[in-house]
């Protein structure tokens, strides 16, 4: 779960939430050429700094740090039994990523591929593929150099009530 400005963090990672403004305090933080994505709802959301909730987004955060960044502008759907809307869509981007190429090249095939899947048979199909945005340079390559696994302990074929294999830490 997400707000614009802070990231929800599972029991087992400590659990509370992690804010932008927390990010931003970390001196010295350089995550250039990194990527950090994800389905939270509102994650993606880059409001302006005058906002009464919170004066710094998770996107303004990890971008002055230098990191590429996709989150949800709305909400994060997914279904209660399998994959779809939302998750369907990170699942399909992964996948695009793990070929190596660029992150912008890895999304638009993402969303083409949930396109031709689901052919946008409803408003929230349409919804997903419009609020999933992208923030960076979407020229970056993804380093083909990580080898043939270059997300240790993440599946891209997630199973209901599966966990992570060899208990890696995935941040």
């Amino acid at each position: 779960h997400a707000d614009h400005f802070r990231q929800g963090i599972p029991a087992g990672g400590g659990g509370g939430d992690l804010r932008g403004s927390a990010i931003d305090a970390v001196a010295g933080l350089d995550l250039s050429g990194g990527l950090i994505y994800t389905l939270a709802c509102h994650a993606g959301l880059n409001v302006p700094p005058e906002n009464s909730t919170e004066p710094l987004d998770l996107v303004e955060a990890f971008t002055r740090k230098g990191a590429n960044y996709i989150g949800n502008t709305g909400y994060g759907w997914g279904y209660l039994y399998g994959i779809g809307l939302s998750e369907q869509v990170i699942q399909f981007f992964t996948a695009e990523l793990k070929k190596g190429g660029s992150i912008g090249g890895a999304l638009t095939k993402a969303k083409r591929q949930y396109y031709q899947l689901t052919r946008a048979n409803s408003p929230f199909d349409e919804k997903v593929m419009q609020q999933i945005t992208f923030y960076g340079l979407p020229m970056f390559e993804f380093p083909k150099s990580l080898g043939p696994e270059p997300f240790p302990g993440v599946e891209d074929n997630f199973q209901i009530g599966g966990t992570l294999s060899g208990g890696a830490l995935v941040i």
